[in-house]
């Protein structure tokens, strides 16, 4: 299953290499010198919109570092405000990026645009979502800000990022300014989906009261619910249940329900929600495999222990005709052999699939 992320722009990777020389005037500015940027400006050999190999004017380089005082200097001096550099980022990305709030208002006051988007599409506004600059994504919604834009690749958009990362404040404030709460991005996964994978109960919390769906995302072929299983996130089950969200539901492709992706990957507390959810401890997937199964394949002790309890039938075979007891015979789980044996599976007890 893949997940959003915004990737470390290049500047920041490359904050700490060896740098290569380059104009006076973009030295100075990246320092934050504001008397030697004075000093240039008042020359007339200085170009004020010069760059450097990597297209950096002095403009972005200090609005980068967050050195308020240059910045009104060169902007002032009539720099140009929206020149990106080779990757496509402006002053007002990077600002937006740093949470530089001083720098973010005084860049809107000159007019700088505020949806100007990088080469892979990360806008202002969803860099500063994803960073939780709160303040700054407000500035950037009251100057117009389009939070509907995604990433050209995945098609991330502010709210499913600040989802994912728990910015409940600015996943508020980027819903009371018309986000789309059921916008999946490229893989399927909504902001429900994504503050979930986060494991952000507070955010999935708020995304519920605000009516998002609780269904099969048709692009992903799976459930909220069915995520929060597979993850653990017995917290989060808890709020989708209490919200509503069936516990039965399975997965598009294999037919996976919720209830076995939880046996399989060892998620006892889990198990015993859905269980209490009314999960149907005997439902199968494509493939014939319950979540007795599953969870005596992996060595599950604590799991097979709760669906035998819960009623789970020993019996129950794979389309191939592989049972609990064969499979854990074969994995060499010998206490689940064990319990299996005590609730009377029989060794031979192969081969049929019991319906």
């Amino acid at each position: 299953m893949e997940e959003a992320s915004v990737e470390q722009p290049i500047k920041e990777q490359c904050e700490n290499q060896p740098q290569i020389k380059r104009p006076q005037l973009h030295e100075t500015a990246e320092r934050g010198d504001v008397e030697a940027v004075k000093r240039l400006l008042a020359t007339s050999s200085v170009k004020i919109n010069s760059t450097t190999k990597q297209g950096e004017t002095a403009l972005l380089l200090a609005s980068w570092k967050g050195h308020e005082a240059v910045v009104r200097l060169l902007i002032e001096a009539h720099a140009s405000i929206n020149l990106k550099d080779k990757d496509g980022l402006t002053p007002l990305y990077w600002a937006s990026f740093k949470g530089h709030v001083a720098i973010v208002r005084l860049l809107i006051q000159w007019k700088a645009d505020v949806n100007a988007c990088d080469k892979k599409g990360f806008s202002p506004v969803l860099v500063a979502s994803q960073k939780g600059h709160e303040s700054v994504v407000e500035l950037l919604i009251g100057a117009g800000a389009n939070i509907h834009l995604g990433t050209s690749e995945s098609d991330d958009t502010p709210l499913g990022i600040a989802a994912k990362n728990g910015h409940i404040g600015i996943v508020r404030k980027l819903m009371n300014a018309g986000a789309n709460i059921h916008h999946p991005n490229k893989a399927g996964l909504t902001p429900l989906i994504l503050a979930i994978i986060g494991g952000n109960a507070e955010a999935v919390k708020f995304l519920i009261q605000k009516k998002c769906d609780l269904g099969i995302s048709k692009k992903a072929g799976y459930s909220p619910l069915f995520i929060a299983s597979d993850i653990g996130h017995t917290c989060i089950v808890d709020l989708l249940v209490e919200a509503g969200a069936k516990a039965n539901l399975a997965s598009t492709e294999s037919g996976d329900v919720p209830l076995g992706i939880a046996a399989h990957n060892g998620h006892a507390q889990t198990v015993d929600r859905l269980l209490q959810a009314k999960a149907n401890v005997n439902c199968r997937n494509k493939k014939g495999i319950s979540p007795l199964y599953a969870a005596s394949q992996e060595g599950h002790m604590d799991i097979v222990e709760i669906l035998i309890e819960a009623g789970a039938k020993i019996y129950l075979a794979t389309e191939s005709g592989d049972v609990p007891l064969g499979i854990a015979a074969e994995r060499g789980h010998l206490s689940v052999v064990k319990r299996l044996l005590q609730a009377n599976a029989k060794v031979n007890s192969q081969n049929k699939v019991v319906k």
